[in-house]
């Protein structure tokens, strides 16, 4: 299987997080613990200590890429699909911190998804119609997240003789 759909170590943390939450508080109570006023990083981490190495941007990678990968049949991950394909994932990103509903769409994606290995939302992709789009669209949201994760590095400080 090619790098581009390999699971990542946040889609596997929130897949074990979704499913025990699910499995001892419920599918509502799950969802709603990402649906705070805080940062979505920082609502999984009141929670699980297991988020508390990822950022942000780790954790909304994982929700579009589970959009991309299982293609849930509802109309948020429609959305984020058509804003992944025209590589508009900044725009979406926007509209995930202001739109509630859009959030909790896509977290119901993921959980809903939540039991599906990687070898079988492979698979399924493998079976629909545009596949290579779907590829594509991978390659999108993980250029789009590494080129954040590199703005975010620090700079080196030149040496100069005010350093030394």
């Amino acid at each position: 299987m090619e790098k581009i759909f390999k699971e990542r170590e946040v889609e596997i943390q929130l897949k074990n997080y979704f499913q025990y939450m699910e499995k001892f508080y419920g599918e509502e109570f799950a969802i709603k613990t990402t649906l705070t006023n805080y940062s979505i990083q920082q609502a999984l981490s009141f929670f699980s200590k297991r988020f508390d190495s990822f950022e942000d941007s780790d954790i909304y990678s994982a929700l579009l890429r589970r959009c991309i990968l299982c293609n849930g049949k509802n109309v948020y991950v429609e959305y984020a699909n058509d804003l992944i394909a025209e590589n508009r994932i900044e725009e979406l990103l926007e509209d995930i911190e202001v739109d509630y509903l859009l959030k909790q769409g896509l977290v119901m994606n993921f959980l809903n998804s939540a039991s599906l290995t990687e070898e079988q939302l492979y698979e399924r992709l493998k079976q629909r119609k545009g596949f290579d789009s779907s590829a594509e669209n991978l390659k999108k949201i993980d250029e789009y997240f590494s080129h954040i994760k590199e703005k975010k590095k620090p700079k080196a400080k030149l040496k100069t003789s005010l350093n030394n």
